[in-house]
């Protein structure tokens, strides 16, 4: 790079010497020369040798799926599976570890694993806020995804709503949408109407299932607007260790610290 800034620089001083010289057909006295004037060359840069190129900090970035080309179902979100081990063969660099990803939190007198596995920071442009809190900043992932001490999958949560099912149901959609859509997902017989702040919809698949969060306002509570209750706010895939209840409003998020 050196070699090339220099010749460039060479190039520049000898173009400016040719605007300065007089327009009289002759050549400057400046400028003469015996015999014919060589041509200027520039060097051609030099390729890296790829044996000692730099790695760029994260490999196969390319090669990730977009959160529109992700699909979510029972097993899984894109190439995130439910039982398999993290990060996935085929996409190793959707996700990355984090090793002071929780930090932050040292509960007293309790043993706490710090990292976390999150996904790759080209997302991060992609992540939505939760569908209520949109006119709020937020870091909420577009997709957490949450692991046991051996780096299996055990959960994902998707909070955008340009993550789909196979159906086109994303964030957003009407319940009525959800069960026209998908006629097999069921309300989860935990459901408390008295207190719940959403429904559990759920779609069983061979690894474990697919669950809907739908806005839902218990007799004479407000906790929605008319524009979300009624609305898939979150779907979350895990199987039958995962929550069974809403998890609205509280700290039990997949790849969360508490």
């Amino acid at each position: 790079m050196t070699r090339l800034w220099s010749t460039l620089g060479g190039i520049a001083g000898v173009m400016l010497l040719m605007s300065c010289a007089p327009l009289t057909g002759q050549p400057s006295s400046d400028l003469r020369a015996e015999g014919p004037t060589p041509p200027v060359v520039a060097d051609t840069p030099s390729l890296p040798d790829p044996e000692h190129t730099e790695e760029p900090r994260q490999s196969g970035v390319a090669n990730l799926p977009s959160l529109n080309d992700m699909v979510v179902s029972p097993d899984g979100v894109g190439p995130l599976r439910l039982g398999e081990e993290l990060p996935p063969a085929d996409a190793p660099a959707i996700v990355r570890w984090a090793p002071d990803a929780c930090s932050w939190y040292v509960p007293d007198g309790t043993a706490f694993e710090q990292g976390r596995w999150v996904l790759n920071d080209i997302y991060l442009t992609e992540s939505v806020g939760p569908l209520w809190r949109r006119d709020t900043p937020s870091t909420m992932p577009a997709v957490g995804v949450s692991a046991d001490e051996a780096s299996i999958v055990q959960r994902i949560d998707v909070h955008s709503d340009r993550v789909a099912t196979e159906k086109g149901i994303t964030l957003g959609a009407s319940r009525a949408e959800l069960l026209a859509a998908h006629p097999e997902a069921v309300l989860h017989e935990r459901f408390d109407p008295e207190a719940s702040a959403t429904e559990v919809y759920r779609i069983h698949g061979a690894r474990g299932a697919l669950h809907f969060e739908v806005g839902y306002n218990p007799p004479g509570s407000e906790l929605w607007s008319d524009a979300e209750e009624g609305v898939v706010l979150l779907m979350r895939v895990h199987g039958e260790r995962g929550p069974l209840y809403s998890t609205m409003f509280t700290d039990d998020i997949a790849g969360g610290c508490l």
